[in-house]
């Protein structure tokens, strides 16, 4: 669908510049996001408050 080909096409641009990874965070309720980037082999690296207090996003990483 549309999210695959976007996360392809930012794993394509992002190798094409040389990163090492790509970093996302999302709000801790958005379980089909976190579940979406676990098929793609993203890896689950930590909770953090990041935009509102009491409220915690999770961050997820990506080794190019």
């Amino acid at each position: 669908g549309i999210g695959s080909a976007l996360e392809k096409r930012l794993c394509v641009y992002g190798k094409s510049y040389d990163f090492k990874r790509i970093r996302m965070d999302t709000h801790d309720n958005n379980l089909d996001l976190i579940y979406f980037l676990i098929k793609r082999n993203y890896s689950l690296i930590g909770e953090e408050e990041l935009y509102t207090p009491g409220k915690k996003e999770v961050i997820l990483e990506k080794n190019l």
